[in-house]
């Protein structure tokens, strides 16, 4: 069993830095490519934006990365969750589970708007210089990044409410690390 978590481990570590790498060649690509205008808001501050768009191929591509990496991840989670559901008769127990799997899923579904409205800002040439800034802001990943603070937040709460007391005894003999928020 810890040989298969191991490959696991390999395999998932080996995907992100694919990821980390495709995703850093195609913003070096899209910075080197696209020319910048600088442009002004009604009669306020001066802004920067974006001259000529790449194609709607490389801004799909560009989105398509991290979108299937994440969909592994939720995936191997809702497995993970599947085992402890046959192995629990419910997640009755699992409260940290239930927290996992939900953020998950609401982490998925925030990737997906997110490419979306990227993928808007690539077929739609909007006019005004104002509202390219608001379709780039939507689209953009820091969001990701806020929302996964947000889930070890809530596992962290969970954690320290004592959900999950009593769980481990429901778990096959083995191992168990318990995670410790500091």
């Amino acid at each position: 069993m810890n040989e298969a978590h191991r490959r696991l481990s390999i395999i998932l570590k080996v995907l992100l830095a694919t990821e980390a790498c495709l995703k850093l060649g195609l913003n070096i690509f899209f910075d080197v490519t696209a020319g910048y205008v600088i442009g002004q808001l009604v009669t306020g501050p001066t802004v920067c934006g974006q001259a000529n768009y790449s194609s709607v191929t490389l801004g799909l591509i560009d989105w398509i990365i991290p979108m299937v990496y994440n969909l592994v991840l939720m995936i191997l989670a809702v497995y993970k969750a599947g085992e402890y559901w046959r192995m629990s008769a419910g997640l009755k127990g699992f409260q940290l589970v239930k927290v996992v799997i939900k953020d998950q899923i609401i982490y998925f579904i925030l990737i997906v708007a997110c490419c979306i409205v990227d993928i808007l800002q690539f077929k739609i040439q909007v006019a005004s210089l104002f509202w390219t800034g608001v379709l780039g802001s939507l689209g953009n990943p820091s969001f990701l990044c806020i929302l996964g603070t947000r889930m070890l937040f809530n596992l962290k709460e969970a954690g320290e409410l004592g959900v999950n007391e009593g769980t481990s005894s429901r778990v096959p003999s083995g191992t168990i690390s318990e995670m410790d928020f500091s």
